[in-house]
């Protein structure tokens, strides 16, 4: 009989054609191999401030692709305040109230995008009688204590405590994006190691394929503004987790040794960006560009056609549990060379041996690793780029992923 899957993650979209991230691409998977996948998603879209529904709709059922959409009326938000935490309440209430119209699931996940997702998971399966599977995506309270967003002893961070551990224990099974969230659940809540299992972000190669010789208005204009310059590109948010300041301090290193063939490039947007904007203007950069976000369906083409990838950490007590950065994937797809400053527990430059990781806070370390990997050879550059292929392909491709998640569901 055709197991039933429901997903509750308030930040999935709605594909329409483009890539699909995390949740869409195991449900295209699961479909594959005879599931039927809801995905219960906030009709109001937080990468591109819209909404999805029409004023007279509570919820909107699509079907892309086999997979089941369910977009769910939240009010939007611009900031980080209440009307943001009332985006997050609504899609719990406005779930509960619409859950019964659908398929009876055999499995409820619910993701952690933010914990009260964990909340409405819990019910439902309470309600239906089935299985409750908890999704971690951040350690909550630790991430925001961590960033300095809350207090350790605060009235937040307790609540976000409390549905943290009453999560983890009324879980029948937990999923981990992280490599050590283990240890922490473990040693917090006593929950037992045997119950988390790991399975970590990746990339629908599938679909990158498809998309890497299909080029876009945004890839083209990026690529032919720096045509045959040296091309370093960072792809994702500007945001309080990314130490991107270290990368312009690092492009000046660069600029003022001379080397004018190359060019960071900067694509994204983010609560920073215009703080980074800012820098970048008081030091005079003349060899960094930045541009607004791009649909995910344009990353390969871009990422491809680019010399070398990167990224750059805060060094944050959280990282001790290691990381799973959603752009890393497709940098290890684009079969290009990539520099990382993090101090994290795991690196997969490092384990795939295709760039150069450097500690985090260091512009000087991330200049020189820059420089290096501009010195080699192509056919070395080529070389390191085909390793980090290879290393996605076996470790973090959808079919691999989804592997692990059939033995729980």
């Amino acid at each position: 009989m055709k197991k039933t899957i429901w997903i509750l993650n308030h930040y999935a979209e709605v594909p329409a054609g483009r890539i699909g991230f995390r949740h869409d691409s195991f449900a295209r998977e699961l479909v594959k191999r005879g599931y039927d996948v809801f995905i219960f998603l906030s009709s109001y879209s937080h990468p591109t401030r819209t909404s999805r529904l029409d004023k007279a709709e509570l919820f909107r059922h699509e079907v892309y692709d086999k997979v089941n959409y369910v977009s769910i009326r939240t009010p939007p938000y611009k900031t980080n305040g209440l009307r943001r935490v009332m985006n997050m309440a609504s899609y719990v209430m406005n779930l509960m109230r619409i859950y019964k119209k659908f398929s009876r699931p055999h499995t409820v996940i619910a993701s952690s995008v933010h914990p009260l997702t964990w909340i409405a998971g819990y019910l439902i399966s309470k309600k239906l009688k089935c299985k409750f599977v908890a999704e971690v995506r951040d350690l909550w309270p630790q991430t925001l204590i961590d960033l300095g967003v809350i207090s350790k002893n605060g009235i937040v961070s307790r609540f976000l405590g409390f549905i943290e551990g009453f999560a983890y224990k009324k879980a029948d099974e937990i999923i981990s994006v992280l490599p050590n969230a283990g240890m922490y659940i473990d040693e917090r809540y006593a929950v037992g190691l045997g119950k988390i299992t790991y399975i970590p972000n990746g990339v629908n190669l599938e679909a990158f394929e498809l998309l890497k010789n299909k080029p876009t208005t945004e890839s083209q204009r990026i690529l032919e503004q720096h045509k045959n310059h040296f091309k370093l590109v960072y792809a994702g948010s500007h945001d309080n987790t990314d130490a991107l300041e270290i990368i312009l301090f690092a492009a000046r290193i660069i600029q003022n040794r001379g080397l004018d063939n190359i060019r960071f490039i900067m694509v994204g947007g983010g609560i920073k960006k215009q703080e980074l904007i800012c820098l970048s203007e008081e030091i005079e950069l003349r060899n960094l560009f930045f541009y607004e976000r791009i649909d995910k369906g344009s990353i390969p083409y871009l990422m491809t056609r680019t010399d070398c990838n990167m990224a750059s950490l805060y060094d944050l007590p959280i990282y001790r549990y290691g990381i799973s950065l959603n752009k890393m994937f497709d940098y290890l797809a684009s079969a290009k060379p990539i520099i990382i400053a993090t101090n994290a527990a795991n690196s997969f430059v490092e384990e795939a041996g295709c760039g150069i990781r450097v500690p985090s806070g260091s512009p000087k370390l991330f200049a020189e690793a820059v420089e290096c990997i501009y010195n080699l050879a192509p056919e070395e550059r080529n070389q390191m780029g085909q390793r980090g292929r290879a290393y996605v392909e076996q470790n973090h491709s959808i079919p691999v992923l989804v592997n692990r998640l059939e033995v729980l569901i």
